[in-house]
């Protein structure tokens, strides 16, 4: 799985209003990108790095400004074992983790 299907799978489960900040892919690197968003006050960076083979998900505390917040690693995962149900995991765990 690449990265804007990942995307475009994720986006497909936000189940609040979502403000998409940035989307950056970068093909020709490993197949890399990364995405923000803001829900419900609060900033979601999901990180897809092809090199590493890696996913990470971190969020910001309430109402902070894009880019200047801090972030907090929520979820960690490996891109080899992407599929369906691990972008079901990563959406319960950010929907989780905005309502708190």
């Amino acid at each position: 799985m690449n990265f804007l299907t990942f995307v475009s799978e994720y986006e497909k489960l936000i189940k609040e209003e979502f403000q998409l900040l940035e989307l950056n892919y970068v093909p020709y690197s490993f197949d890399s990108g990364f995405s923000a968003y803001r829900i419900k006050g609060k900033i979601i960076v999901i990180t897809f790095d092809g090199k590493e083979g890696t996913i990470n998900v971190s969020i910001s505390s309430n109402h902070e400004k894009y880019p200047t917040n801090s972030l907090t690693s929520i979820y960690e995962h490996t891109i080899n074992t992407l599929n369906e149900n691990t972008i079901k995991e990563i959406s319960e765990k950010i929907n989780q983790e905005i309502s708190n």
